[in-house]
């Protein structure tokens, strides 16, 4: 596949298209809740949307919390998935078998951990779609050859003060998030 052979289009599942070639998703939801002023957690048309999503679509995509939202979809029940490693008990009890890597792929499903394994992800399913060549020129368009300034490795890795400040931010962060007022 050329570069003239790719064709991105992009349609919002607020537009109600029957469905999409890849569906995404991401969190955090509590940031997009300051903004338009609703609550996600148990929005029932949400969660029907990205179960709705992921029916027609040929990929689904759910990165670091997105994949909760997969989870509350009933997407990843009986799949192994991967996800922030802060939320992997949380994802498992949607059904799931959480492993630890930065990206994983069941059938249609690609799942990625943290933030940063989003890239991950996107170039596996670049590869996927159009072949290493391609993924391989994505990554040099990008400069993505990670070099981490302080190496902590895996979060398992992590300093076990260091996980628990995460945690904490993670428990209590959706909470602050929505008692921030947008900028004006």
């Amino acid at each position: 596949m050329t570069l003239d052979e790719v064709q991105p289009q992009v349609e919002s599942a607020a537009d109600g298209a029957a469905g999409h070639d890849i569906a995404v998703l991401a969190d955090h939801s509590a940031a997009i809740e300051v903004y338009v002023g609703v609550a996600l957690d148990d929005d029932a048309e949400l969660i029907a949307t990205i179960a709705r999503l992921h029916a027609t679509s040929t990929w689904t995509v759910g990165i670091c919390n997105g994949v909760e939202w997969l989870g509350k979809a009933g997407v990843i029940a009986g799949r192994e998935v991967t996800t922030n490693w802060a939320a992997r008990d949380k994802v498992a009890g949607y059904g799931a078998t959480v492993n630890k890597n930065r990206y994983h792929r069941d059938g249609k499903l690609i799942t990625g951990a943290g933030v940063s394994a989003s890239i991950d992800a996107g170039l596996f399913l670049a590869g996927l779609l159009a072949g290493e060549d391609l993924a391989r020129t994505i990554q040099l368009g990008i400069e993505y050859y990670p070099a981490p300034p302080f190496g902590n490795g895996t979060p398992d890795d992590a300093a076990p003060q260091a996980q628990a400040i995460i945690r904490q931010v993670e428990a209590t962060g959706p909470q602050r998030i929505r008692s921030m007022k947008p900028p004006v």
